[in-house]
């Protein structure tokens, strides 16, 4: 019988990028690094981007915000 694979994930900000606007702060892209059958793969999370888009601004009471990045990486 087979042993089970395991996936592992681990989300970080990549400080080797320039820093980029999410909202009104300035932070590294987020990245997603997967690793499966001791092979790792990285890749730009694409919930980064989608947040960094006008219609997740956040305007209420003549208050503008964003979420903030606990919640994105959460």
């Amino acid at each position: 019988m087979n042993k089970l694979s395991k996936i592992s994930y681990k989300t970080y900000f990549n400080e080797k990028l320039k820093q980029v606007p999410l909202g009104k702060i300035m932070t590294h892209p987020l990245y997603v690094q997967i690793t499966f059958e001791r092979k790792t793969l990285f890749f730009k999370s694409n919930f980064f981007e989608l947040f960094s888009k006008p219609k997740y601004i956040i305007a209420a009471a003549g208050l503008v915000g964003s979420p903030s990045l606990e919640k994105i990486i959460a």
